[in-house]
């Protein structure tokens, strides 16, 4: 893998700006449809992104890049985005994901959630699909992918929230599925190209960098996770390799991080080779990043992982059967 120029994202990147634009314009919706709830809405939006502001909290290295795969797509095709268009579908992105994030907070009972602002969820989805209504006629085929995706969404995510133990296939299935609205991004961008559909290739991208997206996340809150009982495919797998009689955070410090990141690399390194086919010099710039932070994130666990072994060594057997 090349990585030059592997710094992260290129602020100079039209999707910044159009990102930009379309955070102004929500705020302005704001001000104008909510004028009771407005403040309450930007007082959450501003805790959801750690306080820097929703352009920051899109753009971040951590965020599933959904407001770049429609402009990637359009690259592939040798188009020149129609940037009205592409400022549509970055709004929509930011609209749907906010509606999204306030339910999924209060099914993961996360100590952020705001079960006051569940009435908003109608207002942003609406916007959502209002944006996609002005694009395309009601007969359009479009229509039948938007309710597919979303519908997939929303099914995976109360399977996901319901979910027992977590196996490869159903990681598979449900967790990553979870991400399926951004689908309904790039079914738009295809059928705005004159395509039925989104290119098969680009489907097996999405597919994987889902997948990718999720073990990444799951490995980091691995902890969290552990404490408060839940499944993850990170956790699944160290449960399978750890001992009876050794507890599994201290399986972890020994070797479970390890492992796990070099699962985490295997997947980023097949999803470069999916990415390869696709013609998206965006697409091989943000892999070559995070294939980057990846392998430094991985060195710097292994040398913590080596220390914080030979601190725990007396007590490595000390808690039988504590997982």
């Amino acid at each position: 893998m090349n990585l030059a120029g592997a710094k992260g994202y290129d602020a100079s990147e039209p999707v910044s700006q159009l990102l930009a634009d379309a955070v102004h314009r929500i705020d302005a919706e704001w001000n104008r449809d909510l004028p009771l709830s407005a403040s309450a809405v930007r007082e959450w939006t501003l805790a959801v992104s750690g306080g820097q502001g929703l352009e920051a909290y899109f753009l971040h290295p951590s965020a599933f890049p959904m407001v770049f795969l429609s402009w990637w797509l359009d690259e592939s095709l040798g188009i020149t985005p129609d940037v009205d268009f592409h400022q549509d579908l970055i709004g929509a992105a930011v609209r749907g994901y906010l509606g999204i994030r306030l339910i999924d907070d209060v099914m993961d009972r996360d100590s952020s959630a705001r079960p006051d602002l569940l009435p908003l969820v109608a207002v942003f989805f609406a916007r959502f699909q209002s944006v996609f209504a002005r694009r395309f006629s009601a007969d359009d085929v479009f229509w039948r992918t938007f309710h597919h995706h979303w519908t997939v969404a929303a099914d995976s995510a109360v399977c996901d929230g319901a979910a027992g133990a977590v196996e490869n296939t159903s990681f598979q299935v449900i967790g990553a599925h979870k991400l399926d609205a951004s689908l309904i991004l790039m079914a738009a961008a295809s059928r705005h190209a004159g395509l039925e559909e989104i290119p098969g290739p680009w489907v097996a991208f999405f597919r994987q960098l889902a997948e990718w997206h999720q073990f990444r996340n799951d490995l980091r809150d691995w902890y969290r996770d552990w404490k408060r009982g839940a499944s993850t495919l990170v956790l699944a797998e160290a449960e399978k390799a750890c001992p009876a009689d050794v507890n599994l955070e201290t399986w972890m410090i020994r070797g479970g991080l390890a492992d796990a990141h070099t699962a985490l690399i295997g997947r980023l390194q097949r999803l470069y080779a999916t990415a390869e086919s696709l013609g998206s010099p965006g697409a091989i710039h943000y892999l070559n990043t995070k294939r980057s932070e990846t392998l430094m994130a991985a060195r710097s666990l292994q040398e913590g992982v080596q220390e914080l072994a030979r601190l725990v060594a007396p007590d490595m057997h000390s808690s039988p059967g504590g997982k």
